[in-house]
């Protein structure tokens, strides 16, 4: 059977999320999140949520953080594929500053 091209549908299709139970998920479906801004996520409805979860698994910096960008995209294009290669400079660069 081909999928639907809502994501909720084929979020239920296809997908196990931890600690969901799942029957009642297929009833009630996913909430999709579309996109964020510093510490809110907001659905496709447009409702507007708290982001609270990111930081139980990792460093919750926020979304659309210009400085947080910035620093990732000059680490992915700057790396060297060799063990020594001295000292970073993106790393250099954002050392010391709060």
């Amino acid at each position: 059977m081909p999928l639907s091209n809502s994501v909720g549908e084929r979020d239920i299709a296809s997908l196990i999320h931890p600690y969901t139970e799942l029957a009642r998920f297929r009833d009630s479906g996913p909430t999709v999140f579309t996109r964020a801004e510093g510490i809110y996520v907001f659905d496709d409805a447009g409702r507007r949520y708290l982001e609270g979860m990111a930081g139980l698994w990792c460093t919750a910096l926020g979304y659309g953080n210009q400085e947080t960008r910035c620093s990732i995209v000059c680490s992915a294009v700057s790396i060297v594929p060799r063990r020594w290669c001295g000292r970073k400079a993106c790393a250099a660069r954002r050392a010391g500053r709060h």
